[in-house]
């Protein structure tokens, strides 16, 4: 990542894909929603 990615942005992206993860069965929303939580701690550190 050559710049840090704007946070409001991503924000919609991410909700996006927590709301697309509901419609999974529980054991995959939880893996596709810690993914998308480690995803999101990456981003947050390195701003």
């Amino acid at each position: 990542m050559a710049s840090s990615p704007n946070p409001i942005k991503i924000l919609p992206e991410l909700a996006a894909l927590v709301i697309e993860n509901l419609g999974l069965k529980p054991r995959r929303f939880t893996a596709a929603l810690l993914l998308n939580m480690s995803i999101v701690y990456e981003i947050y550190a390195k701003m």
